[in-house]
């Protein structure tokens, strides 16, 4: 979630700061990489849903999956609902 005052961004703690914060201008350019890549894997979904299964060697792991964590990490980013598509 974003913390308006000082501009940052947190997620996880730290022992000087509950938080780690992220520039929210960081933020923002990694909910906008995280989109691009997201895009990506839409037009190269084939390939890479066969690269994925080759280099894990399972099938439990799929694009989709990894979508799915774009999404929450992107929403996660913005302050929104986890629940909420790219």
């Amino acid at each position: 979630m974003r913390n308006i005052a000082d501009k940052r961004w947190s997620m996880m703690p730290t022992p000087e700061d509950p938080r780690v914060c992220l520039a929210a201008a960081d933020a923002d350019e990694l909910a906008r990489l995280l989109r691009f890549i997201d895009r990506w894997l839409v037009d190269a979904g084939p390939i890479v849903e066969r690269s994925l299964v080759k280099s894990s060697n399972t099938l439990d792991y799929m694009v989709d999956d990894l979508r799915a964590d774009l999404a929450w990490f992107v929403c996660q980013l913005e302050g929104g609902d986890p629940g909420e598509r790219l």
